[in-house]
């Protein structure tokens, strides 16, 4: 069967995209080996395995988390999974955040093609409001422990320099707005009363090909279950995003950083996060990298600077391409998985 003209260029468009998002981040880390790379050398040939191996131990358990946080949405809306299904399913999801054009959203409609396999209809519109909520409460967990960050942080900023500054209250502007935004759907219908704004909402809506109907029905069908809610937004916070900043502690440590300060890595670490989430890049890679090694060198880490994100990065490519195992393992519909690739913007409405 002939593919329409529309389709096929809408399929080349966000394929090109992709390449670009890969281009981007390979890039930044070919630019940032090819000017520290003696630095980095050094760092990992002194690099202490145990360490690095806590790191990797530490990134493991906020796989786990985030497993767990997705079961106790899952249940809320009265979908009972095991615990490895969960975790298998968010293993998945990341390994096609990286191979599927659309990034992060292009490995959701598998995720919920499986969930929903073999139940009624109606479980797949749980499956995907659930996933939707569940990337919301790791967002709001992530910008939530970047504005901390800040206030452990706020009579010292001015000792950064003026670049590593701007860098950090640019990124908290934008937690800023990640905040307030995910406020403004939790209370939509009140907002909706202002004169004028149902209008704008509207036309987001439609910019948003019906992003911003999606969300905000996937809250409403939470929103009877607030301790469900703010469960989720605990384990974002605490077991998912703090511990990623031991996570880079363990590395920092691992690489030879006898000083550490709490407060600054607690900033530098989730910036450098809160950047990643940018759809610039591929998992935030080069990106992250880029905020951290800016802000480590700012409160005085040297050569180890742009070695502890490299790190990271290794670490987060590890394990998301591990979820390929798991996807091999998981009998995946492949209508739904054919579908993703071609069209992984739109699926979610369906």
């Amino acid at each position: 069967m002939e593919i329409p003209p529309s389709t096929f260029a809408g399929k080349i468009l966000r394929t090109l995209l992709h390449i670009a998002k890969f281009s981007i981040a390979v890039g930044i880390i070919a630019w940032m080996i090819s000017k520290y790379g003696n630095g980095i050398g050094d760092s990992f040939r002194r690099i202490d395995g145990a360490w690095l191996a806590l790191a990797a131990l530490i990134y493991l358990l906020v796989q786990l988390a985030g497993a767990l946080r997705f079961k106790i949405l899952l249940a809320a809306q009265g979908m009972r999974i095991p615990f490895y299904e969960s975790f298998s399913l968010l293993m998945i999801g990341n390994f096609l955040s990286l191979i599927i054009p659309g990034g992060a959203i292009g490995g959701d409609l598998p995720k919920a093609a499986i969930l929903a396999a073999g139940r009624e209809k109606g479980e797949k519109v749980k499956a995907v409001f659930t996933i939707l909520i569940d990337r919301l409460m790791g967002m709001l967990g992530l910008f939530s422990l970047a504005f901390i960050a800040v206030l452990f942080c706020m009579g010292s900023l001015s000792k950064l320099g003026i670049a590593a500054e701007l860098v950090v209250w640019v990124l908290v502007a934008g937690s800023g707005l990640g905040i307030a935004s995910a406020a403004a759907l939790f209370f939509h219908r009140s907002i909706q009363s202002i004169p004028g704004i149902s209008h704008l909402i509207e036309f987001a809506d439609k910019k948003s090909k019906g992003g911003i109907s999606k969300l905000t029905d996937a809250i409403d069908a939470f929103k009877s279950r607030p301790g469900i809610l703010f469960s989720a937004l605990l384990i974002s916070l605490l077991l998912v995003h703090l511990n990623l900043v031991f996570a880079t502690i363990c590395l920092a440590k691992g690489v030879g950083v006898e000083k550490i300060e709490f407060p600054y890595f607690l900033l530098a670490a989730s910036l450098g996060n809160a950047a990643g989430t940018i759809p610039i890049t591929p998992s935030g890679v080069g990106t992250r990298d880029i905020v951290m090694k800016t802000l480590f060198s700012a409160i005085g880490i040297g050569e180890q600077s742009a070695a502890i994100p490299i790190l990271f990065t290794m670490l987060v490519l590890f394990f998301n391409l591990c979820g390929g195992i798991f996807l091999v393992l998981q009998k995946l519909p492949a209508r739904a998985t054919a579908d993703a690739k071609a069209h992984p913007q739109t699926e979610l409405s369906k």
